[in-house]
């Protein structure tokens, strides 16, 4: 019962580690997408005004 739990806890830290891996990076690009499209606008915005 002890292995099963700390199998169980171990798993849990692997996918708990991989979320906020996968969470950040997926932060970080939409995060680039927005600057793109704010420096694209800001460049419409600049030639328009």
């Amino acid at each position: 019962m002890d292995d099963n739990k700390v199998e169980i806890k171990v798993t849990w830290k692997f996918a708990w580690s991989l979320f906020w891996r996968t969470f950040l990076i997926g932060l970080a690009f939409s995060a680039v997408i927005y600057a793109i499209i704010f420096m694209i606008f800001g460049a419409f915005w600049l030639a328009l005004g």
